[in-house]
Parts: C-alpha cells; sequence; structure tokens
C-alpha cells in the first residue's frame, strides 16, 4: 500500500515541474482591439504541408473583437470581418 501512496507523490511532484518548465517558456498572446496582427495560413491551421513557397503568415488583420477566452474577431485594415474567430494561438503581433 505505501508504495502506491510514492508514487502519487512522485506523480504529483513531476507534474508540478514539467508545468513550470512550461509556464515559463510560455508567453500567453494577448492582442486588444486595433491592434495589427498577422494569421498562420489555413495549410499551417489544418496541419498540412504546402510548396516551400508558400506564405506561412497572412495579413496584416485588425483584431476587431477580443474574447476572454482567447479567441480574436479580426478583420483587413479597410473593410469587412473574417466569418469565424480565430484562437491566439495562431496570430502574432504585426510591426509595420
Amino acid at each position: 500500500m505505501n508504495e502506491g501512496i510514492g508514487a502519487q507523490a512522485n506523480l504529483r511532484v513531476y507534474q508540478r515541474r514539467i508545468a513550470r518548465a512550461y509556464d515559463a517558456l510560455v508567453r500567453p498572446r494577448q492582442f486588444a482591439e486595433g491592434d495589427l496582427v498577422l494569421k498562420a495560413a489555413a495549410h499551417l491551421m489544418k496541419g498540412k504541408s504546402a510548396s516551400q513557397f508558400a506564405a506561412t503568415w497572412e495579413g496584416p488583420f485588425v483584431v476587431k473583437e477580443a474574447n476572454e477566452n482567447g479567441y480574436y474577431r479580426l478583420s483587413e485594415p479597410d473593410s469587412e470581418v473574417l466569418p469565424a474567430p480565430v484562437n491566439a494561438k495562431w496570430l502574432k503581433a504585426y510591426h509595420p
């Protein structure tokens, strides 16, 4: 019985260590309304490969709506809103 308790304690220690290492490397991406962003190309979001000359980023786009859950509604700088929200993991800041 004591072996099970020791294994559970070791597992919790291991999980905490992995979580700290992950949190140290990952920077949450947060954008505000009006920010300019680039969006990952559709083939990247679908996990498919493309020609080596295919663009990996599209844009720039303007953030029209920022949700607390990490999804953003984008639009072209001069026109309409894109139909589907985009997760922050597929966006990066655009610096002209």
